[in-house]
Formats: structure tokens, C-alpha cells, sequence
């Protein structure tokens, strides 16, 4: 139960547009989720790191934080050189 519900039921409410501060999975600074609902993932803004946002695909966020920092980057870098122009760069198991 978070503080954020006051130990409301929010089971089946709709959080697509709303975001929520948590820490970057990239460099473990400040950063927003600002995930739709109907994505299987997370899409996380950085201002340090991409401040326009990148996706981690669903399965994919626990083995991100499990790399060391070195790792971390590179598997954004690499998102970034995939990512079509105007698009997130999307970390998937083709950037792993």
C-alpha cells in the first residue's frame, strides 16, 4: 500500500497519463514513468539521460538494474543508434 492511494483500492483505475517520479534505471538519478497503459513495459524519462523519454520492454527493467553502470549505458547507446528518427530508443533483447 503506497501513501500516494491512502490505502484506497486503485485495482482496476486507469493510470495511463498520470506520472510517477521513481529513479533511473540508467543512472539511478531522478526520473519520471510516464508509462500508456496499454504499453508492456516502462517508458521513463531522465533528464540526464534521455529527456524525451526511452522504453524498457516488459522483462526487460530487472535485468537493466542488475548490469553494472557501464552496462547500463551501453545497452542505451545502443537503443539510440536503433532507434528510428523521432522515436524513443527502446530497450529490448535486441539492445541486450
Amino acid at each position: 500500500m503506497s501513501a500516494a492511494t491512502d490505502g484506497e483500492d486503485v485495482s482496476g483505475f486507469d493510470f495511463s497519463g498520470i506520472e510517477f517520479s521513481q529513479e533511473c534505471p540508467i543512472c539511478g538519478g531522478p526520473a519520471t514513468e510516464v508509462t500508456p497503459a496499454d504499453f508492456d513495459g516502462k517508458v521513463i524519462t531522465c533528464s540526464s539521460c534521455e529527456p524525451n523519454g526511452f522504453e524498457v520492454a516488459g522483462g526487460y527493467l530487472e535485468k537493466l538494474k542488475a548490469l553494472p553502470q557501464e552496462d547500463r549505458n551501453r545497452v542505451l547507446r545502443k537503443a539510440r543508434e536503433f532507434a528510428a528518427p523521432g522515436k524513443r530508443p527502446a530497450i529490448n533483447s535486441r539492445t541486450f
